[in-house]
């Protein structure tokens, strides 16, 4: 397990956000000792805020990690995705709080076949039906399974931040972008892979394993 330090590195997503807090709170001590002093815990804060800590993934090829910090909000079987009609899957909701890192990881490695947004609204992100109505991002990757992660603006956060492309190669548990404060992740995956996670469990961005492929069996293949 490689030792991590409070703040390992700044992602540059941040880096105006925290030069702008900066140079503001500077120039608030002009006025007043206590909202320069306040500026500059805002400032702390960005830093903290826009941490991006490294993760010991998995070594494995057969499962499914998490791809955000968060608390598991919902499990759910058989359903289809908002975005790409077609197959029937298991879905699962990583609501992220203030809390959390908010850098976005892989959940599999492939190849990133489709992408698309689509605006919605900015309801709160732990709410039913959020993955259905709030801004969003999906990204459909095609590697040992098929998986689709989905990033989803909250009521706080109102940014999605992506770096990749269609077309790009994914490597699971690396960065592929953020939410900026608060949001969730949805993650969905064919049907008969094994959950090795449950609801209001807290998982860990590229650490976290929450499916796995079954093995198949001596019994199996003769049935």
């Amino acid at each position: 397990m490689i030792k991590r330090t409070f703040i390992d590195k700044v992602r540059s997503d941040g880096y105006n956000t925290i030069a702008i807090s900066f140079l503001a709170s500077l120039f608030s001590f002009y006025y007043s000792y206590y909202l320069g002093l306040c500026g500059l815990l805002f400032t702390a804060f960005c830093i903290w805020f826009f941490r991006d800590p490294d993760r010991v993934v998995p070594n494995r090829s057969d499962i499914v990690i998490s791809p955000a910090d968060g608390i598991v909000v919902d499990i759910e079987r058989n359903v289809s995705s908002p975005e790409f009609k077609d197959g029937s899957w298991t879905r699962i909701g990583i609501f992220l709080r203030l809390s959390d890192v908010h850098v976005n990881r892989f959940p599999i490695s492939g190849k990133i076949m489709h992408m698309k947004y689509e605006k919605g609204g900015f309801g709160f992100a732990w709410g039913k039906k959020t993955h259905m109505k709030n801004e969003r991002l999906a990204i459909f990757i095609k590697g040992f399974i098929d998986c689709i992660v989905v990033q989803i603006a909250g009521f706080v956060a109102r940014r999605i931040v992506t770096d990749v492309s269609t077309k790009d190669d994914a490597k699971m548990g690396s960065t592929y972008g953020m939410i900026k404060f608060g949001s969730r992740v949805d993650t969905y995956f064919p049907g008969d892979m094994i959950i090795h996670i449950k609801r209001k469990q807290t998982v860990v961005a590229g650490e976290t394993i929450i499916a796995s492929k079954p093995k198949i069996t001596k019994e199996s293949n003769e049935k």
